[in-house]
């Protein structure tokens, strides 16, 4: 009777394993049919979620770009948009959404680890994500994966030292620790390096490892299936492929008109929404600061420890990265109550923590005082056919001509 019972279970799970195998296959061959789509979707994986960047970084002709809610917010301009239909040979992968900031990429790029080595790709830096002194708890904890927290951290490849400096970060918020029973321990035996932590961590790691073994099988299956559901919602611009030589005159002279009926010409460069916001509620926008209280920001938030854990990670595993970031709004950080002076050590900070790692930053800093080029959250119409000029020039290796131009 025991026997037979044995047989049954080990042929139950014979029968489990040839499904999830059989799914795993076939969703594998529909997310391949729809690659170009899937590449273009940047939608939010609730699992470990690296199949399209696994996808695109095999690819040439994809350049992965990372970054937050300017690849979200709806504009024509917008860099993926821009490239979908490869003027110029190449597509543009957008990865990221709201409350992204460095950490959360770094702990992306530890996940991803080898499969990064020699590739291209573009790391897009929002100015306010270092002018407070942590990230935003919920929209960390909203973005935040458990799978590659996990992965991250049980990477037989990643730098002990790195390692130990993500878990570090990643005890700052305990709430997401407790969402999986290995990822707590894991990060306290990292973090901490205590005897019996150390003889501990072993026996987790493997636990954790088994964990995402299952993960990754059924990574394409929660893929495909959430693409599915959410394909209709995406607005997937697929156009289909038009090589050309771009006219950036004629491109910059259209950009120009649609700022105008985004702006409605405010002074800030403000999207005419948001200004209808601000001038319903004034001081949560223009509330008043002082260079000491922003300087005491810029030098108190972990943000740039976590920059340049990002980077670290890139340049560990020999990524050929271009890090861009968008200038700040020089009129509206006037009318906070702060000096070019103040806000000019952030520019200097990100360069100098780039150099540190040979990786080529552009600032844009000589557009600060343009509203054309960028509003509140996300570039206006000059700011990204500028920033995807200069993209372009970087694909094809000659950043180093176009930024004489900047």
């Amino acid at each position: 009777m025991k026997l037979t019972s044995l047989a049954a279970a080990l042929a139950a799970l014979l029968v489990i394993a040839c499904l999830v195998a059989g799914l795993h296959f076939y969703t594998e061959s529909k997310l391949d049919r729809h690659f170009g789509k899937l590449a273009l979707a940047n939608f939010k994986s609730t699992r470990l979620g690296l199949v399209a960047d696994e996808r695109v970084l095999r690819r040439d002709d994809y350049l992965p770009v990372y970054g937050s809610c300017e690849l979200v917010y709806p504009q024509r301009n917008r860099i993926d948009h821009f490239f979908a239909s490869r003027p110029t040979g190449f597509c543009v992968a957008p990865i990221g959404d709201r409350g992204i900031t460095s950490l959360l990429i770094a702990e992306r790029f530890a996940a991803l680890g080898e499969r990064l080595r020699g590739k291209r790709l573009v790391v897009i830096l929002t100015p306010e994500w270092f002018f407070r002194p942590a990230a935003n708890t919920p929209t960390y904890e909203g973005n935040f994966s458990v799978e590659h927290a996990l992965a991250a951290l049980t990477s037989p490849s990643l730098d002990p030292a790195i390692k130990r400096r993500l878990a570090s970060r990643m005890a700052d918020y305990p709430e997401t620790l407790r969402r999986n029973a290995f990822l707590g321990q894991l990060v306290a035996a990292l973090a901490e390096q205590t005897p019996s932590r150390r003889a501990v961590l072993p026996l987790i790691n493997g636990a954790a490892a088994g964990y995402l073994e299952i993960q990754r099988l059924l990574d394409p299956v929660f893929t495909y299936a959430g693409f599915r559901r959410e394909a209709s919602k995406l607005r997937i611009n697929s156009p289909a492929e038009q090589p050309m030589e771009i006219d950036w005159d004629g491109v910059f002279a259209r950009g120009a008109k649609e700022f105008q009926k985004l702006s409605g010409n405010n002074a800030y460069g403000f999207r005419a929404t948001l200004w209808k916001k601000v001038q319903d509620h004034p001081r949560t926008y223009f509330y008043k600061t002082n260079d000491p209280a922003f300087l005491q920001r810029l030098s108190a938030t972990k943000e740039w420890e976590d920059y340049d854990l990002m980077l670290a990670i890139l340049a560990q595993y020999g990524a050929r990265p271009l890090v861009i970031s968008v200038p700040v709004n020089a009129r509206y950080l006037e009318s906070l109550g702060v000096s070019a002076a103040a806000w000019g050590r952030y520019y200097g900070e990100v360069h100098k923590i780039g150099s540190r790692y040979r990786m080529p930053v552009v600032d844009f800093k000589k557009f600060e005082n343009d509203p054309e080029f960028f509003g509140f959250a996300d570039p206006n119409p000059k700011g990204w056919i500028t920033i995807n000029r200069v993209v372009d020039a970087f694909y094809h290796g000659h950043l180093g001509r176009i930024r004489k131009m900047l």
